[in-house]
């Protein structure tokens, strides 16, 4: 659909003032006044109000075909949220899994070295060892609580991220819309 041009002198009052917020300008008085104000500010903007033509505004199909479109991609976002989360949880899942098997195969290596050397040396390094084997552990330990506690983070802040531009995106568009809707409701009336 293709949409229609005119110029200010075919313009109706709703439209002017349309055209003046859209200006930040006053919307009020008669419609000579208003078309006035609009003369003026196109003046002031270096534009021949003789000779510029404004846009009509859409039917309402086009608006509901917008609104439409919007929901899809409000679904499709808020999809991305859920598959981001269940990602993330799962990469958490993996990591947490990777770092305890980590703590096990360091935990039987150690504990081999230290039977070794036991045998060995007899109680000789058997303290060294033991030492050896709880500061890995609590290393390991801490680099898996690190890495849980990144990953957590890093979750809640992509969820919350997400939502944020979701929320703000369908709170602009759907204001949009309503001002539209509106629009076209006085159109109509």
């Amino acid at each position: 659909m293709e949409a229609t041009k005119v110029t200010l002198e075919q313009l109706k009052v709703k439209d002017v003032k349309r055209e003046l917020e859209e200006r930040d300008l006053d919307i009020g008085g008669s419609k000579s006044a208003l078309q006035n104000r609009l003369r003026k500010a196109l003046l002031e903007n270096d534009e021949d109000p003789d000779t510029t033509l404004f846009q009509l505004e859409e039917n309402t199909s086009s608006v509901m075909k917008k609104l439409s479109i919007m929901e899809e991609n409000a679904r499709n976002l808020e999809e991305k949220i859920v598959e981001s989360s269940l990602s993330l949880k799962e990469e958490l899942l993996d990591n947490s899994r990777s770092l305890r098997e980590e703590l096990r195969e360091n935990s039987r290596s150690l504990e081999e070295k230290f039977s070794q050397n036991l045998k060995e040396e007899l109680f000789e390094n058997s303290w060294k060892l033991k030492e050896e084997f709880l500061e890995n552990s609590r290393n390991l330990e801490i680099k898996i609580n690190d890495n849980t506690r990144s990953l957590e983070k890093k979750l809640k802040d992509d969820s919350q991220n997400l939502e944020e531009i979701f929320r703000d995106d369908f709170s602009k568009e759907t204001q949009k819309l309503r001002q539209e809707v509106d629009s076209l409701n006085a159109q109509i009336e």
